[in-house]
């Protein structure tokens, strides 16, 4: 039976979770500073107005990925399907955008006329999304997400907040495995092509038990983090960080980082859009 778009779409999804779900390409970086550059490229390339900020980042990213030498693969599938996502929701952005008129679509009762500030919206709307998520995506691969728990401390973020995010980046590719294998055994169930919507329909079934999984999953990593934890502590008197301390090289790196990072929003402030 040919696969549906859905089993498809969480089949790629969960690839991807798992090849990012991988440890630190260079350990040589302190998990704080690389974190807290990753926020601040990625907060300028997501709030920048132009489009020569979010094309330096994106070559930026792309330096990184090619440096740290991860899964390439994986980077690229992020940054297609970003741009690709949208693209698409920004696509009305060419019709609703008044400027000079450069087409028409004639629909039969109505023409949709697409103006040239339009076009340049959409583009700067999808170019601003893809380096965002491009810079991000690099340096996560850069540290890992067990580095981004730790950078995640080394900031002072709640411990709470930080241990929802390591459950949520450990569990999530366990709980795309499960969608895919419950849709799996749906479709098994449809001997015969019926209309689109009892089809969609029958495949919404889904919904109840992954919440019921859900809970009980939930419920069994409870049990078992209370059975572990024999004395009660305060969450926030963990350590803030577990890596050694950094040699001389190593410190300069991080501060090279961390000047590139700065560098960057200031440059965007000298030159402008």
């Amino acid at each position: 039976m040919k696969r549906s778009l859905t089993h498809s779409f969480l089949e790629a999804l969960r690839d991807t979770v798992n090849d990012l779900n991988h440890e630190a390409s260079l350990k040589s970086f302190n998990p704080t500073i690389t974190l807290l550059s990753a926020l601040i490229l990625t907060a300028t390339a997501s709030f920048s107005t132009g489009v020569k900020l979010p094309t330096l980042i994106l070559l930026l990213s792309v330096a990184l990925t090619l440096y740290a030498r991860p899964s390439t693969y994986a980077w690229v599938k992020v940054v297609l399907i970003v741009a690709l996502w949208s693209l698409l929701v920004s696509i009305p952005l060419a019709f609703i955008t008044s400027g000079e008129i450069i087409a028409s679509l004639p629909l039969g009762f109505a023409t949709l006329r697409v103006s040239r500030e339009g076009v340049n919206t959409l583009l700067a709307f999808t170019l601003r999304a893809t380096s965002a998520a491009a810079i991000f995506t690099a340096f996560y691969q850069i540290i890992g997400w067990r580095g981004m728990v730790k950078g995640l401390r080394g900031l002072r973020v709640p411990s709470e907040l930080t241990a929802m995010a390591s459950l949520s980046i450990t569990y999530i590719p366990l709980f795309l495995r499960e969608a895919v294998r419950l849709l799996s055994a749906r479709e098994a169930r449809i001997m015969k092509k019926g209309r689109l919507r009892r089809v969609w329909w029958m495949l919404t079934t889904v919904i109840g038990d992954l919440m019921l999984k859900g809970y009980e999953r939930a419920w069994r990593l409870e049990k078992a983090l209370r059975a572990k934890s024999f004395v009660e502590t305060s969450p926030r008197s963990a350590p803030l960080s577990s890596w050694r301390p950094l040699k001389a090289p190593d410190r300069l790196k991080d501060l090279g980082l961390m000047g590139l990072a700065l560098f960057i929003p200031v440059l965007n402030l000298l030159i402008g859009p």
